[in-house]
């Protein structure tokens, strides 16, 4: 099933750095859709409420905001997002 990712955040870095190659994750929110038209609708939501369009990525891309996580953490968190598929977290 195809995915389509968005991701509202900062480019402030948190938590530990990697321990392989030393980088460090970005503070920010990773939404996960089954349908680019509810990605769309959401980013139209999300912005209207917090006046904060998110940015529209791909897989690769929202690894690199994850670069402090292992990719067994990785793949854990992205495997929790997409659980929750279509879920706007109470917009």
């Amino acid at each position: 099933m195809k995915i389509y990712l968005a991701w509202s955040g900062v480019t402030d870095s948190f938590g530990p750095p990697n321990r392989k190659n030393g980088r460090y994750s970005q503070h920010g929110e990773l939404y996960a859709f089954s349908t680019l038209e509810k990605r769309m609708a959401f980013c139209d939501i999300f912005q209207t409420k917090y006046n904060n369009y998110p940015v529209k990525i791909n897989q690769k891309q929202a690894r690199s905001k994850n670069s402090g996580s292992t990719t067994i953490e990785y793949a854990d968190y992205l495997a929790q997002i997409t659980d929750n598929i279509d879920s706007i977290g109470g917009l």
